[in-house]
């Protein structure tokens, strides 16, 4: 019966707020798997994934970036016309968080938040967040060429898309350079 009643709550505050014409929402769309995502960047089926091995050097930058160790001895991607996409996940206290990160000629052309697990690194989804990303490049210390406001409430999880941005854009140069 509780259930009923909160439901019931939950339906007249929407319509109440759609009815006023407020916006719902300003977030992007969480995709239930990264297909989902893959499938709308390449606007079809997306390539089979590559991989790019991590050498010693790459893997103390990578370090260096995240602040930790990193195990992993490579990493997928996806290209096609000019288009990489990387998904790249990390953890914040014990959640996992995965963007998925488009490049483009050296610079971040698409970014979404794919999954994150606290409910704030759901903020992340949020379009005026990730449009922070777009046109951003590395400058010549391998940082991110363009300071990120972090979302309110949710620093770490903010901060560690912004890391991730990075690691995309710094792996990115070294497959370019193969």
């Amino acid at each position: 019966m509780k259930t009923r009643s909160l439901n019931t709550v939950v339906f007249i505050i929407s319509l109440l707020i759609a009815g006023s014409g407020c916006a719902v929402s300003t977030t992007t769309p969480a995709f239930a798997d990264r297909s989902g995502f893959l499938k709308e960047i390449f606007e079809g089926p997306p390539p089979q994934p590559s991989h790019i091995w991590i050498t010693p050097d790459m893997r103390s930058e990578i370090e260096s970036v995240l602040g930790r160790s990193y195990p992993v001895l490579r990493i997928p991607y996806r290209r096609e016309n000019g288009k990489t996409v990387w998904i790249l996940q990390d953890t914040i206290k014990n959640q996992a968080l995965t963007v998925g990160i488009v490049i483009h000629r050296g610079q971040i052309i698409r970014m979404e938040t794919l999954s994150g697990g606290s409910p704030h690194s759901r903020r992340l989804r949020n379009n005026a967040f990730t449009r922070q990303f777009i046109n951003s490049g590395l400058n010549g210390n391998d940082k991110l060429d363009k300071t990120i406001d972090a979302v309110s409430g949710a620093t770490y999880s903010s901060n560690t898309v912004s890391r991730l941005a990075q690691l995309a854009l710094m792996i990115n140069k070294q497959l370019e350079q193969q």
